[in-house]
């Protein structure tokens, strides 16, 4: 028995013509079963509101992308909220996600802490790219060390100037997997280092006017 898809997922799944479908090498019910398996695992697997992060440090990008050698474990971020945004640079939803977080970082940085994930490569060109990519000339395999993966994320933040730190995800996958965070994802952990806020699972679900509008409740708290 197929599993009922949330609403976005659906309406994503109607939409995909039989071209598009083609190019990706996958009939409709096999892009439906993979939604479903998506859909249940976070729903089995990511954390949820209140509980702790458990010790996870990733290192530090320099504000050019490079590795220096520097790690912070986000579990460690007590006193103040911290303002999460996952993602790779080849996710479309991710790259119009980060003028909008930055603005709200821009708006409350000094008090809330704001980071920014760097993930595995939603769409490598030896994956499943996209037309967009393409376009915008985004076009890279996906990584095998963690100097592939900080080579790629240099364009990106060469691009967006983050104003706040980008850590870089283990090769393992650690930041992605507890918080199936693929391909983007919004979260917000409280002075205590707990989840206080879990974005719905992207990218159908990324929200960040959601994601500020928990951020100005938090802080009247």
């Amino acid at each position: 028995m197929a599993t009922e898809l949330p609403a976005n997922f659906q309406r994503v799944l109607d939409s995909l013509t039989d071209e598009e479908l083609a190019a990706r090498g996958i009939t409709r019910e096999q892009q439906r079963k993979r939604m479903e398996r998506r859909v249940l695992r976070d729903h089995e697997k990511s954390p949820s509101v209140g509980d702790e992060v458990p010790s996870l440090a990733l290192e530090i990008l320099t504000p050019d992308g490079m590795l220096r050698g520097e790690y912070l474990d986000i579990s460690a971020l007590r006193g103040k909220p911290v303002g999460i945004l996952f993602g790779s640079y080849s996710c479309p939803f991710f790259r119009n996600a980060i003028p909008p977080f930055i603005d709200v970082a821009n708006a409350h940085g000094d008090r809330i802490q704001f980071l920014c994930i760097y993930l595995d490569e939603a769409h490598a060109s030896n994956g499943i790219q996209l037309t967009v990519n393409r376009t915008e000339g985004i076009d890279h395999k996906q990584p095998r060390s963690e100097d592939e993966r900080a080579t790629i994320a240099a364009d990106c933040i060469e691009r967006f100037k983050f104003p706040f730190p980008v850590l870089l995800d283990t090769m393992d996958d650690n930041a992605k997997e507890y918080f199936i965070a693929s391909p983007v994802r919004l979260y917000m952990l409280n002075e205590e280092g707990r989840i206080a806020y879990k974005g719905g699972l992207g990218p159908h679900y990324l929200d960040v006017e959601e994601f500020a509008i928990a951020v100005s409740a938090a802080l009247s708290e």
